[in-house]
């Protein structure tokens, strides 16, 4: 039988956590409604307090193939981690909207964001956003997941799922 192990405040882990991504080292990325931190295996360090990460409602995690750890907030859009800092893309700089609700790398290396305002693609230059004009049938992207044929699929909240 197994055995469970909690975390919580007494160990650090401070706030719900929303999503779990793995590191390439065996350490885990813990997105929480508190902000971000990091497991060893040992302790939870808060990550992001120097970047404004700290008290971000963090709802979706994305390791990536190049090591960048994607962070989809609540409210703030989408915060790239590579080489230690932090790059920050919001509905301003082309993305669907602000509420993040999940992320997704497909076969070619795109990283697609779902929020509330629909889905955007991130080509390594710029985004190009698909909502219900480009045949999405809700604006509220909940999930995307790829076949391995490298069809799209997209759980819609409202409207239910479509393949691209």
């Amino acid at each position: 039988m197994a055995t469970w192990r909690t975390f919580d405040a007494t160990n650090g882990l401070t706030g719900g956590v929303n999503a779990i991504a793995e590191h390439r080292d065996g350490s885990l990325w813990l997105g929480a409604s508190s902000g971000l931190c990091r497991f060893d295996g040992v302790e939870f360090i808060p990550q992001g307090t120097q970047d404004g990460l700290e008290g971000l409602d963090i709802w979706a995690l994305l390791l990536d193939s190049r090591g960048r750890l994607w962070i989809g907030a609540r409210r703030d859009g989408v915060f790239c981690r590579e080489g230690g800092r932090y790059t920050h893309y919001n509905a301003a700089d082309g993305i669907a909207g602000d509420i993040v609700n999940c992320l997704h790398e497909d076969a070619c290396g795109h990283i697609w964001i779902g929020t509330t305002s629909g889905a955007s693609r991130w080509d390594g230059a710029a985004f190009t956003t698909y909502g219900r004009a480009s045949g999405l049938p809700h604006d509220d992207v909940r999930v995307i997941c790829e076949e391995p044929d490298g069809a799209l699929w997209f759980g819609t909240n409202g409207g239910g799922a479509v393949r691209l």
